[in-house]
This record gives C-alpha cells, structure tokens and sequence, in this order.
C-alpha cells in the first residue's frame, strides 16, 4: 500500500512551549484526519497516511487552526514506496507499558511477562491508545485504584480501546466504545477480540450516538478540551446519580475551564492529576 511522507518542522515555538507538547497535540490531530504512524523528530514529527486518504487541505487546516497560539510550522510531502509504515512504527516505539506494578499494556509481538495480575493486548494502527502517552496513563491509573467492578462504563473516544479493555478485566458489567474515526472503530473490535472480551459494544460516531436508553456509572473521555466543553452535557445526561466522569486530553492551565463547565451542569470535581508535562485529568461526580 503506497503511503505519503508528510515532513513538518516548528518554524517557530513561544519561548516557553517544549517541542514535546506541540508534537503530542500535532499528532493526535492529524490521527483524526486518517493519519496511521508517527515517527518524532527534535523540532517536528513525520507522519504517514495512506495515499488515497491524503487531503492537503484537511493538513493545511490543521496547521493554520493549531490550537496554541504563535506557533509556527512548515510541511512537505514525499511519495514513498510501499511499506507498513505501522509496522515500522509498532517495532520503534511501541514498548510494553506497565501500570501501577499490576497490568502491562503490550503488542502480541512483545514477550509473554506473566508477573502482572493484568495484561492487555494492543495491536495499534496509530500513535495513540497504547498507554504510553500521558492521558491514557492518567486514567488508567485512577482506574486500576478504583476498579468498575459491576459497573456500566462509556469509553468516549476510544481510539485503540485500551479503556473499554481495562474496564472489562477490572469487571465492568457492561462497556460502549465510541469513536468518530472508523480505522479506530476497526483497531478496537480487533484488540476486543485479542483480548477475548465479547460483551462490548464499539459504536463509530460522535456523542451523538452515546445511546440515549442507557445510564452509566462511569465515563470515560479521553478528548480535546473543546469538545469536551461542548459535549459535557450529553455526558452528563446518560450519567447516573452519583456516576463518575473521567475526563482527560487537556492541560493543566485548562482544568479550570472544564471544573467550571462541569460544576454549571451539576457535577462536582472530586479528583484531579497532572503530569510534570502539564497533561491533566479531571474527575466529577453527579450530585444527587
């Protein structure tokens, strides 16, 4: 399958923005425009997409809709031959995670480690869900402390759907998987099915299609600060007394915006942790 090399390089940073947040941001951006692999660079990243999928006007708007100001940043394509760029990606920079000392989150390639009490299988078809960016470590740890056992859980924005996953080894009753990017609808039906898990429901949509009959205890977004605040209250409609949301995919600087907006709809911040990069999670309750 031919793919594009598309070379972006910062032409100019704000003093006090590291490289290391622009590329996280960049990248999580360009997955939700088709993008399947990144390879990280000092002052850009390199991504691949399919040659079919290639829209240079979807990358122009991300680069001049780059949500931090005064940022600055130049791109180039190149048409390479035929390679799974995925692959090439799995093998450099995908490493088991392991969380807590309890579950380790690995690719089937890895070796078997039977010294955890968890283990999850992930087969990526992106740079995100594996457990090793900062977000996903956040609630996975609140996770493993406070188990859903019994619960009815939502994993918003599922990507590879290592959430939905954990929810279910840590004995969820029920789990839903949205998510609006049908590559990553496809990744978690297939890492369900590596994980022997049939009892979740992977839906392709936005939050829109959270299914208006059913109240969960738990959910989980793991998104953009913006659409968190805009579909804060559709989470907090299918919330149960008492439920608690997860929230994560924003900076410390931003926890505030989101504490506030979740505090107009009724519900009340009972946890909150941050990164020594800035990344943050927020957790609220449902007042009765």
């Amino acid at each position: 399958m031919t793919h594009y090399k598309v070379e972006i390089k910062y032409v100019d940073l704000p003093g006090e923005l590291s490289s290391e947040i622009v590329t996280d941001i960049l990248s999580q951006m360009l997955a939700d425009i088709g993008f399947e692999s990144f390879e990280y660079q000092e002052e850009g990243c390199c991504g691949y997409i399919q040659q079919e999928l290639l829209d240079k006007e979807s990358i122009d708007n991300v680069v001049s809709s780059f949500p931090i100001e005064n940022v600055k940043m130049d791109y180039s394509l190149e048409l390479i031959p035929n390679k799974d760029w995925n692959k090439e990606w799995e093998s450099k920079y995908f490493q088991p995670v392991v969380v807590n000392d309890q579950c380790i989150i690995k690719a089937p390639f890895h070796e078997v480690d039977k010294s955890y009490k968890y283990t999850i299988l992930i087969d990526s078809k992106m740079a995100f869900g594996t457990g090793s960016h900062d977000t996903t470590a956040l609630i996975m740890r609140y996770l493993i402390s406070h188990k859903p056992e019994g619960k009815i859980v939502l994993d918003m924005g599922c990507g590879t759907g290592v959430l939905a996953i954990a929810a279910n080894l840590f004995e969820a009753k029920e789990t839903d998987a949205i998510d609006i990017d049908q590559s990553a609808v496809d990744n978690t039906i297939k890492n369900l099915e590596l994980n022997l898990i049939s009892h979740c429901n992977v839906i392709k949509g936005d939050a829109s299609a959270i299914p208006s009959n059913k109240q969960y205890d738990l959910i989980m977004a793991n998104i953009m600060r913006n659409i968190l605040l805009e579909d804060m209250d559709k989470y907090e409609k299918v919330l149960k007394e008492e439920g608690k949301l997860i929230m994560s995919g924003f900076y410390q600087q931003d926890a505030e915006i989101i504490t506030q907006k979740a505090q107009s709809l009724g519900l009340k911040m009972i946890y909150q942790e941050s990164t020594p990069q800035g990344w943050t999670m927020v957790v609220v309750q449902k007042c009765c």
